[in-house]
């Protein structure tokens, strides 16, 4: 009986040890497959410190190379808890350095089981030195980036904005993101068990990868030109918005952009979120308006396309129209006209009457043709369809209204791409912002072109309308966006606002659009008023043209368009720009004079590096040459390195500009008399050819 019990209790035994060590195989199974990637992780962090390197988000530049955002290295600063000595020492020196809580910062030290902390990102030199010198313990200093904008408020709704991470937030800075945001790169470093680099240890480091470059369509000068309008009209109409468009025709391309008001893209204010989504707002692209009489041009094509009127066509404008038992006011009498006297006179009845003609089932297949109630497809974040009545209850009465602009509602990019499609031959061009995307080594990774949507109406139509509206320039409406030496057409547009389902009063949208040359136009510009107060006229003609006129004047110039003159008495000579660059001021203004030109120079001494029209440009013959200079000894074009802003303010517009010219910058005026403040802060080192905004005020 012993010794069976004996046994048992050995079989016991063994079936006890066979189970452990099964029970330690499959905990040790357990450990190195299930555990083991987790483990191994956790020891990994023990064992070295990993600090990420940032990418160098790509530039964006615009069609000439021109840099419009860029990404600069800047300092931010990490804490590293296990090491730090004196918690209470760094939290109270850095919260004074960094503007911070020292409470925040103090909390953030005492957490030693964390490897590191970001305390503050993208901090300025002034700081970054003064943490460098209090040489604290566990405190840090990393390589970050931040994005930065060499024009500010420039081109703003457009380029858009990032996050403090990078990462695109509005406009092309958000639609491009995946192309212009790069790769992080990784550091990682052996550290002992307290987190101390180990001498002599093992440090490897992934290489961060830079994002690609993205070339816009538009202008940089172009830009200059349009936004320089748009704020000289905020100033003396005092609107609620103003919205521009610049436009090649012939393929879709935009060449200018903008909203105002604006702010620095540097410093959008994030600390408003409302006033932030307001400003941000492309409303060239996503809002609707009743544009007016310039949307008669969409009417006007689609009526002589159908010959449901022609050349011949008479019309009787009595100041008001019977549509349906319910008057239609014009905006003025206008009596008898042939059709083109018309469209000179921009008459609501005559249009009203074009628009019954053709009928609702024509109008509305024509509104769909011009790509109205529709998406662009333009490369933006955003792209508005307009607001366009649905045609089974459309009325005579509805379309009475909607053919001279009213009761139909388009966006500012729909009415410049529809209306090119008037003047260009006949056809739909796809808007677009981005010519092309490139890499690092300048591979081209993306490219857009002139795409055609569909041909809307034919060449002969649309010679036509580029004769109608070249007439509205030399006789009609529109005579305050002639160009001397340029055949231009276009159109006013002056539309009410409603509230209520009634006529606010005091309340317009005033317009206007123009192209040029006007037997081949090359380039359109729609310049869109909301709301101008405090001028004694709201019309388009009045608070829209003379902008377009002078945006159209100096861009045909920069684009180095010939006049064009007919044979008429006293008819100026269009006479090329030589090019003066390189000499000195003596010598350019002799070389100008010999042109028929004059030149004129903020700082006469010294020599010529650039001027404005371009050599090669025609002009006028007695039209001034601007003429920008070097300080003599000063370094020439190859020798530039950035130059330091001079404090001009409380000083004199003009000496203020000059100052800022001699520098090397470019300056954009806002009012007049002394300037009260400069965009860029005075002592700041900055790129050559920088702008500098001055906002001026008469002393009282």
């Amino acid at each position: 009986m012993a010794a069976l019990a004996n046994k048992k209790r050995l079989v016991a035994f063994l079936v006890a040890i066979t189970l452990l060590f099964f029970a330690l195989i499959l905990r040790i199974a357990w450990l190195q497959f299930i555990d083991g990637p987790s483990l191994q992780k956790r020891a990994l962090d023990q064992w070295t410190r990993k600090f990420t390197i940032r990418a160098d988000r790509g530039d964006i530049v615009d069609r000439n190379g021109n840099i419009l955002a860029q990404s600069s290295s800047v300092d931010s600063v990490v804490l590293q808890p296990s090491l730090v000595e004196d918690p209470e020492e760094v939290a109270s020196k850095l919260a004074s350095v960094l503007g911070l809580e020292a409470a925040d910062i103090l909390e953030a030290a005492e957490e030693k089981g964390k490897g590191e902390v970001w305390i503050k990102r993208q901090i300025t030199p002034d700081q970054s030195e003064a943490v460098r010198a209090l040489k604290l313990a566990g405190v840090r200093l990393v390589v970050d980036t931040k994005r930065y904008y060499p024009q500010k408020d420039f081109l703003t709704q457009v380029l858009g904005y990032t996050t403090v991470d990078g990462e695109g937030q509005e406009g092309i800075e958000a639609a491009y993101n995946k192309y212009l945001r790069g790769e992080d790169g990784l550091e990682l470093t052996e550290t002992d068990r307290d987190g101390n680099e180990i001498a002599f240890g093992t440090k490897e480091s992934i290489a961060a990868k830079e994002g690609n470059e993205v070339v816009l369509t538009i202008d940089y000068v172009i830009q200059y030109f349009l936004e320089k309008e748009m704020d000289e009209a905020m100033i003396i109409n005092n609107p609620k918005q103003i919205t521009g468009i610049v436009m090649n025709p012939q393929t879709g391309e935009i060449l200018a952009m903008a909203n105002k008001p604006d702010f620095d893209l540097n410093s959008p204010p994030r600390d408003d979120l409302a006033e932030l989504q307001k400003r941000s707002r492309n409303t060239a692209v996503t809002d609707a308006f009743e544009m007016g009489s310039t949307f008669k041009v969409v009417t006007l094509a689609s009526v002589l396309q159908e010959d449901a009127v022609n050349l011949n066509s008479s019309f009787h404008c009595s100041g008001a129209k019977d549509v349906d038992g319910q008057k239609i006011r014009c905006w003025k009498t206008h009596g008898s006209q042939k059709l083109v006297e018309a469209v000179e006179n921009s008459c609501n009845s005559a249009f009203m009457e074009m628009g019954l003609r053709l009928g609702t089932d024509k109008m509305y297949d024509y509104y769909q043709k011009f790509g109205l109630g529709q998406k662009t497809n333009l490369d933006f974040p955003s792209d508005g369809t307009g607001i366009i009545q649905e045609k089974s209850s459309v009325k005579s009465f509805d379309l009475a209204r909607m053919c001279f602009g009213q009761s139909i509602a388009v966006t500012p990019l729909q009415l410049i791409t529809a209306v090119s499609a008037t003047v260009n031959g006949g056809v739909l061009m796809q808007p677009y912002l981005v010519s092309s995307v490139r890499d690092i080594q300048g591979n081209t990774v993306l490219e857009n072109g002139p795409k055609q949507v569909r041909r809307v109406v034919s060449e002969g139509t649309s010679a036509q309308v580029r004769s109608l509206l070249e007439s509205v320039v030399k006789n009609g409406s529109g005579r305050n966006a002639q160009v001397p030496g340029y055949r231009v057409g276009g159109k006013t547009g002056t539309a009410q606002k409603y509230e209520g389902g009634q006529v606010a009063g005091g309340k317009n949208v005033s317009s206007f659009i123009g192209f040029a040359p006007a037997d081949d136009p090359q380039i359109v510009v729609l310049f869109i008023v909301d709301e101008p107060q405090g001028v004694t006229s709201t019309f388009g003609s009045v608070v829209a043209a003379p902008y377009v006129k002078s945006i159209m004047e100096d861009s045909l110039q920069y684009l180095g368009f010939k006049p064009a003159f007919g044979d008429g008495e006293g008819q100026k000579e269009a006479v090329e720009v030589p090019d003066v660059r390189g000499g000195s001021y003596e010598d350019a203004v002799r070389e100008l004079a010999r042109a028929g030109l004059s030149g004129r120079c903020s700082e006469q001494g010294g020599t010529i590096k650039n001027q404005m029209p371009q050599a090669g440009a025609w002009v006028l013959k007695g039209s001034e040459v601007l003429l920008y200079t070097n300080t003599p000894g000063e370094k020439t074009q190859e020798q530039m390195q950035p130059v330091t802003v001079p404090d001009v303010r409380n000083k004199p517009a003009e000496q203020a500009r000059a100052e800022l010219e001699a520098a090397g910058l470019t300056v954009k005026l806002s009012g007049e008399g002394a300037v009260t403040a400069q965009s860029v802060t005075p002592g700041t080192k900055v790129p050559q050819g920088t702008q500098v905004k001055l906002t001026c005020r008469q002393n009282p």
